[in-house]
């Protein structure tokens, strides 16, 4: 897994496989992320293989940038992030052009 900044302080991509080994680094990642902006988009286009975890740390970094005012962009999920999501039923949603995390009411997960 790598995480680089892309741009300016607020835009971010994630590449490689991410694996349950990374969850400590990338929740440490996600937390600067929020803390440090009100508003950050993260590319999640190279994202090569990802597990649950990895997906629950990114809607737990959603949820949390939320509540404390800002928000987190999770965009371009790989097929990787979007098939994973859907396993979880963690649907995907585009708001605008960027697409983030929600929870599906539907039991199962979609992708719009």
């Amino acid at each position: 897994m790598e995480i680089l900044q892309a741009g300016s302080g607020w835009q971010w991509k994630i590449s490689g496989a991410i694996e349950i080994t990374d969850a400590d680094a990338l929740h440490d990642a996600l937390c600067g992320m929020v803390g440090g902006h009100s508003v950050v988009e993260v590319d999640l286009s190279e994202v090569s293989h990802c597990d649950s975890t990895s997906v629950q740390l990114f809607y737990s970094a959603v949820k949390t940038a939320t509540r404390l005012g800002g928000r987190l962009r999770l965009s371009a999920p790989s097929p990787s992030v979007s098939e994973c999501c859907e396993s979880l039923g963690l649907g995907l949603f585009e708001a605008g052009s960027v697409l983030a995390c929600e929870e599906s009411t539907s039991g199962g997960g979609r992708a719009a």
